[in-house]
């Protein structure tokens, strides 16, 4: 497993040994951005690393093979802001644990 952050701490990037990387917006664990292009095999995630204006990202597997990701801060915030279910009545319907 890789974990990584970017210059300003609001993204932080998880690689896995299945290849999947994830990205975590301001903290927010209960959202996550999945991206997987690395083969789970001999694609390990090894490192990530963002751009000085975080508008890409590069991956890197254990196999040696690279990725250069697009990527747009801008909108990952603000989806990770939306919340589809604000203001619906009777969205909190499971009881509370005791």
């Amino acid at each position: 497993m890789s974990l990584s952050a970017a210059k300003d701490g609001e993204i932080v990037t998880i690689g896995y040994d299945n290849g999947e990387i994830e990205l975590i917006i301001n903290f927010n664990f209960d959202k996550r951005m999945s991206i997987k292009y690395h083969d789970g095999h001999a694609g390990q995630i090894t490192g990530c690393a963002f751009n000085n204006n975080q508008t890409f990202f590069i991956s890197v597997g254990k196999d040696g093979l690279t990725n250069v990701h697009q990527f747009d801060k801008t909108a990952a915030v603000e989806e990770n802001l939306f919340d589809p279910l604000a203001g619906v009545d009777g969205v909190q319907f499971m009881p509370k644990e005791e």
